[in-house]
């Protein structure tokens, strides 16, 4: 791994799967970054454009990794909760589309893989998770909450956390551009 001397061991490459097998499921969903793939390989017949419009999708709203990344790296950001939102802010990393009520099954099995082998970082979605529901936020833990938390497993710097969303989704999003204008 370029960003460190240790390659990974059993469990972080046990956890990169499972984090690239969800991103994977993800892609198929009617998300922001597989809209703008799909509509840009509809409309310019070209793979490139087409994963560059699903990456230009990414921070803000959709995939705000880097401040997710930040988010998680504090000591107990579940704290930190109450300021986001009297400031009106989202919390990066949790609500969205798809995991309204309750947990993201495609997320499922990430979750149980941290909480294994990693409980202090499961341990911070879950009190997070749990302070938004105590101010009425049904919201659980999203994509981008999951892969800043590899992120921090694997030593990942924050601003490289979009790599790992990237990477997991690249597969899916030629597939998408491949039955979409791909096959000419």
């Amino acid at each position: 791994m370029f960003w460190r001397e240790k390659p990974l061991d059993e469990q972080e490459l046990k956890l990169l799967g499972l984090i690239q097998e969800a991103h994977h499921r993800s892609v198929y969903r009617q998300n922001p970054s597989t809209a703008a793939v799909l509509n840009s390989m509809q409309g310019s017949g070209d793979a490139a454009k087409a994963f560059a419009s699903g990456i230009l999708t990414l921070g803000g709203k959709h995939a705000p990794l880097e401040q997710t990344h930040r988010f998680l790296s504090l000591e107990d950001p579940a704290r930190e909760v109450h300021i986001l939102l009297k400031a009106e802010m989202k919390v990066p990393g949790w609500g969205g589309t798809f995991q309204k009520d309750a947990p993201d099954p495609i997320w499922k099995p990430v979750h149980a893989f941290l909480d294994a082998h990693w409980p202090f970082l499961a341990r911070k979605l879950d009190d997070v998770t749990a302070e938004l529901h105590n101010f009425a936020r049904a919201i659980h833990p999203n994509p981008s909450a999951y892969t800043a938390a590899t992120a921090i497993v694997i030593g990942l710097p924050a601003k490289l956390a979009v790599w790992l969303f990237v990477r997991s989704r690249l597969d899916g999003w030629a597939h998408i551009a491949y039955e979409n204008g791909g096959k000419l």
